[in-house]
């Protein structure tokens, strides 16, 4: 049964829109896998019926995804910080696509009116034959980015609802994703088996919660106090809430001409705050956070139930820690430089 909110990843609301802040990915990753751990984590997985699918890192640290739909190619990018995949209206049209109205709007920084839903009846990834349901939304402010960067544009993206359905594990250091063949089932000792070849490799073990809707939170220490985050491969930067960043005193400035831009269409200034310490899972780094009002969604987050979120996880630190984003296991593990193996 499809769920009644359609939750769009902040992502989308920020940093995927930042006006100005696109720009070619210059972050070095502190810790690299070697390439023998590479394989020997490719082979476990498929040993367990997972599917390989390459992935392309985008300049702007996205993580893309080239599939099919009735032969025709499609651009998608992986995005855990929404709980709907979406495609371009154009993919709709060009496939000549039946279309629905959903229950209820979009939900970023406001709800909007309720978008329409297609079904993609036959689509090819990674040599899997899927049939997902999308939300129809514009991705012309990434692509506007995307553009500028020289690189082709998405036609849409896969969320949450998908790796959960498929147990996806997303492995950052070596840019791939991992699908369950839903043919077979994980055995009961598969994500305890994933987890000791990647602790023995170097890499720190934290639980994510998955909540009903599929976002995974993660608990992380801001200047040595514990918050919840949502890790958002969609999201470029770590995200700071700016009542939390206010009441934490970060010293905080903006850069001339760097906007973002809601979904209603309007444009806010785009707000930055210095965080000494952003530590997860006992790694700790310094990061320059973008700021955004998470009020909208906190009020969401309360009603049902769940901790408020203090920001976002984002590409950033996921791509700099070579991440394995494990649904399957619920897990999240970060490569720490200081226990790196060969």
């Amino acid at each position: 049964m499809r769920r009644s909110l359609i939750f769009i990843g902040v992502a989308v609301a920020l940093a995927g829109i930042a006006l100005g802040l696109w720009r070619p990915w210059l972050a070095q990753p502190d810790a690299v896998p070697t390439p023998t751990f590479a394989a020997t984590f490719a082979t476990l997985l498929k040993q367990q019926h997972f599917v390989e699918v390459p992935l392309t890192r985008s300049k702007t640290g996205y993580l893309d995804a080239m599939a099919q739909a009735q032969g025709q190619p499609l651009l998608l990018y992986l995005d855990t910080g929404n709980t709907d995949n979406q495609v371009e209206e154009a993919v709709a049209v060009r496939l000549k696509l039946s279309r629905r109205r959903a229950e209820k709007g979009i939900l970023a920084a406001k709800e909007t009116d309720p978008s329409e839903v297609v079904v993609l009846e036959h689509l090819s990834l990674g040599g899997l034959q899927l049939r997902i349901e999308a939300t129809l939304n514009s991705q012309a402010s990434a692509n506007q980015g995307r553009k500028e960067l020289g690189e082709a544009p998405y036609d849409g993206l896969l969320g949450v609802e998908f790796l959960n359905d498929y147990a996806a594990v997303i492995d950052y250091g070596s840019a791939k994703l991992f699908l369950l063949d839903r043919t077979h089932e994980p055995t009961p000792t598969s994500a305890a088996e994933r987890a000791r070849l990647l602790k023995n490799a170097g890499y720190v073990e934290l639980p994510l919660t998955l909540r009903e809707n599929g976002l995974p939170d993660v608990t992380a220490e801001i200047n040595g106090q514990p918050f919840v985050l949502l890790v958002d491969t969609g999201a470029q930067k770590v995200t700071v809430d700016e009542s939390l960043a206010d009441r934490l005193k970060l010293p905080q400035h903006d850069k001339p001409g760097m906007k973002h831009r809601l979904l209603d269409g309007s444009e806010l200034p785009l707000k930055f705050a210095n965080v000494d310490q952003l530590a997860v899972g006992g790694i700790s780094t310094p990061v320059e956070a973008v700021l955004f009002n998470m009020a909208k969604l906190n009020e969401w987050r309360k009603g049902e139930g769940y901790p408020p979120w203090a920001g976002l996880l984002g590409a950033e630190v996921l791509q700099r820690l070579a991440a394995v984003i494990d649904y399957d296991a619920s897990k999240l593990f970060l490569l720490d430089p200081k226990r790196k193996r060969g």
